[in-house]
């Protein structure tokens, strides 16, 4: 007696689940049997990594079999299963397919989540991706919703995210209320559903403390108002002033001018009458005989 000559025939991996699929076969040409065949020999593995499912490889013997269900698979994974035929002289050479299982919802959260650079309106996140592993298929938005008073929701394509070298997303987001504590949850998506969420706190500044230079500016045009109203009252009283000490100086410009003639024309008088009294002096009788 040989071992078989020939594979199992029609190996096929059909009906895929997240976590199982079906193979089926039919038995080795019979003319390459040499021999009964007394069991099969099924293993399956994962394409990546070589991880092989729990149970596997396995042997089925007894009545003639021709499908089994493969569980304990991973969502979203390529499997790469064989099957030999046994009979009491050894095997036959292997048969082969590959399938990859349905998707599935996450398994873990994104990781190490975190809010940073809290603002008046808006809260910035942090976190990593879900595990490769435990993604379960395409990662196809993640969901953070914050809770208050009312609920902010907000689902993030990862086409829209920027991962940074040391593989963590940054999102800002806005619409919040100033001085407002919010409880942040964050899971991510998959086709087939969300993964568990982790949470996170962040608190938004109150409205004194963010709008400061908004205030301040306020306050700088109060106060140049003010300025500018007391700035418009003092030139009015300097232009004022100014106008009165313009004409007292035209008054006492005019003052003096007027002394100043009066005092000249006293003075022109006085010499007129000096000249007068020295004239008559002179052609006086008295003035000869001395003479």
């Amino acid at each position: 007696e040989e071992p078989p000559a020939g594979p199992p025939l029609n190996f096929t991996i059909l009906d895929m689940t997240s976590h199982t699929f079906t193979v089926t076969w039919s038995p080795p040409d019979p003319f390459l049997h040499y021999g009964v065949i007394i069991s099969y020999n099924l293993t399956c593995e994962e394409v990546e990594g070589g991880h092989i499912p729990l149970s596997y490889p396995r042997m089925f013997t007894g009545p003639p079999i021709s499908s089994v269900i493969v569980d304990n698979l991973r969502p979203f994974t390529h499997y790469k299963c064989s099957l030999i035929a046994i009979n009491s002289a050894g095997n036959s050479d292997p048969t082969t397919d590959t399938s990859i299982t349905d998707e599935d919802a996450p398994e873990s959260y994104p990781r190490d989540f975190m809010i940073t650079a809290i603002e008046l309106r808006s809260l910035t996140f942090l976190w990593k991706p879900v595990d490769k592993r435990l993604q379960n298929g395409l990662i196809i938005n993640y969901t953070i919703i914050c809770n208050s008073s009312s609920i902010l929701s907000m689902e993030i394509s990862p086409d829209v995210l920027i991962e940074d070298s040391n593989g963590v997303y940054n999102y800002t987001i806005f619409g919040f209320t100033p001085a407002t504590v919010y409880m942040c949850s964050i899971y991510a998506n998959t086709s087939v559903g969300a993964g568990p969420e982790i949470s996170a706190i962040g608190i938004t500044l109150e409205e004194i403390i963010s709008t400061t230079s908004t205030s301040s500016v306020s306050i700088v045009t109060t106060s140049m108002t003010s300025t500018a109203t007391q700035g418009t009252s003092n030139i009015g009283l300097i232009i004022g002033l100014s106008l009165l000490s313009c004409i007292l100086c035209v008054v006492l410009t005019c003052v003096i001018v007027i002394i100043s003639i009066l005092i000249y024309k006293r003075r022109k008088s006085k010499h007129y009458n000096m000249s007068t009294d020295a004239i008559q002096t002179k052609n006086s009788p008295a003035y000869g005989m001395i003479e």
